[in-house]
């Protein structure tokens, strides 16, 4: 947003009365709407050069300023290459335990098979039952199944980048239409909504990484599960990378929280109404809820506007695309039909999978829910 990281010009208003103003005169109706809502642009730069000069955080985006984090958010080449290691180690496949009665099928050394009746004693092909010996040499069977943890983020990363683009484009639209007087303060009030939004799509990586680290956890610890390097290796990454977006949507919400407190030390008009100083009035965390009009048409994106003036987040279909008006609701064809039924093919019940798809609930419903965060905790715990 090129017209956010802007060099404030000073522009003067230069008054041709020879007199000064004397507040101790009647004011006519024009005087009094003008005084009301007169910036002292003088003021509102000497405040900002005292606020920002040397100070970089009043025009950058990014979320760290610098130091190791700042260096692991530039290396996204490395990022791309643990997020492509899902969808391309082992083929999208996973290896998992064939289970008969509750118990693994046995291959023999002869690759002869033992299945498990229902008292849980092993038998061959001929029906007899195998002695302890033999079971001792033999290995557990195992077959390929999809991996349905590793597409939780083939899905989530795409709608986490979707909603911070609307945002985006809805936050500049809103700067532009700032009245000029008010553009100075504006500019800060915008930036610390674009690190507010940047750090609602960093939760929602968050939360999709997050999911995916408790699918393996839950799976490795199912009587399906094999640990074996691959998924491991997966298990690893998905850790790091819902711990890394855990700290930058922290480090985006304190960015977010230091603009808008520098804002408001600037002089402005119009007491952040939303509709010469939108800019404002979106960044603000109490105009949802004394004007929630006013909020969904000015500072959420049409395509995420919910019935009953609710601000939503984009769906995704149960075939990994974006949907940001959730048309795939009235078609029940959004995604977490598709990971539970993925889910109940690798062997995992709904109970335990419960945990880790709470953190997705918003990808099928449109609407974020406010618990979605201890979710994600929880399942990286």
């Amino acid at each position: 947003m090129q017209a956010l990281i802007l060099t404030f010009a000073i522009s003067l208003s230069l008054f041709a009365q020879e007199s000064a103003f004397d507040e101790t005169q009647p004011l006519s109706a024009e005087d009094e709407h003008q005084a009301d809502n007169y910036i002292h642009q003088g003021v509102a730069d000497k405040k900002y050069l005292e606020m920002c000069e040397g100070n970089t955080g009043c025009t950058s985006e990014d979320a760290f300023t610098g130091g190791a984090w700042a260096t692991v958010d530039k290396m996204m080449p490395m990022v791309s290459q643990m997020y492509a290691m899902f969808s391309g180690l082992s083929g999208g496949k996973m290896t998992a335990t064939v289970m008969e009665n509750d118990k693994p099928v046995k291959v023999g050394a002869n690759q002869q098979e033992f299945k498990p009746n229902k008292d849980g004693d092993y038998l061959d092909a001929k029906g007899n039952k195998v002695p302890q010996e033999q079971l001792d040499k033999s290995t557990d069977k195992t077959e390929k199944k999809t991996d349905i943890c590793g597409y939780i983020p083939m899905v989530t990363e795409p709608a986490a980048a979707l909603y911070q683009q609307t945002q985006n484009d809805t936050t500049q639209q809103n700067y532009q239409s700032s009245e000029p007087e008010a553009r100075q303060k504006a500019s800060m009030y915008a930036l610390s909504k674009v690190h507010d939004d940047r750090s609602k799509a960093a939760k929602y990586q968050f939360y999709g990484w997050g999911a995916t680290a408790g699918c393996y956890a839950a799976y490795l610890m199912s009587p399906t599960g094999v640990a074996d390097w691959q998924t491991s290796a997966k298990l690893g990454a998905a850790t790091f990378l819902a711990y890394f977006y855990n700290k930058k949507e922290n480090a985006h919400k304190d960015r977010s929280a230091a603009l808008k407190e520098m804002a408001e030390k600037l002089p402005g008009a119009g007491d952040c109404n939303p509709h010469t100083d939108t800019t404002c009035f979106c960044a603000e965390e109490t105009s949802y809820g004394v004007d929630p009009t006013n909020y969904m048409k000015y500072c959420v994106a049409e395509v995420l506007q919910r019935t009953g003036e609710i601000p939503g987040v984009p769906c995704v279909t149960s075939e990994g695309e974006p949907d940001p008006k959730c048309d795939c609701k009235a078609k029940g064809t959004c995604i977490n039909a598709k990971l539970v039924s993925g889910a109940m093919n690798l062997g995992l019940n709904p109970a335990q999978m419960k945990d880790p798809l709470s953190g997705l609930q918003h990808l099928s419903t449109g609407y974020e829910s406010g618990n979605l965060a201890p979710l994600a905790n929880k399942n990286l715990a």
